[in-house]
């Protein structure tokens, strides 16, 4: 698909500044099982957007996020992997170490 017909789909106007993106404003960051992940930056006033497109049958829908992140930054962003429960009680079990720490740091001082 060509930068102009993705432009139809993600967004034709920057939200903060109004201006109409131009296709130099997107890059694709992602392609996988008809999803693609973009990045849109406008050139007028560079607020950025990732942009989730799901394609299903020609039809695109799209989610947006502002973000500040730079388009190769966004492309060591791993996607497609969903995080494990273990995982998920992994890093619960951190942070309430952590947290504590930082409790018993600041009872000493």
């Amino acid at each position: 698909m060509d930068k102009k017909a993705l432009l139809n789909i993600a967004a034709k106007f920057c939200d903060r500044c109004g201006s109409p993106y131009n296709p130099e404003d997107l890059d694709v960051v992602k392609e996988f099982g008809g999803t693609l992940i973009l990045m849109l930056r406008c050139h007028n006033c560079g607020v950025s957007h990732m942009v989730n497109i799901a394609l299903n049958k020609g039809v695109g829908t799209r989610f947006m996020l502002n973000t500040d992140l730079m388009v190769d930054e966004m492309k060591r962003v791993p996607i497609g992997r969903a995080i494990t429960s273990n995982e998920m009680l992994d890093l619960h079990a951190d942070l309430a170490k952590k947290i504590k720490t930082i409790k018993n740091l600041k009872e000493q001082f």
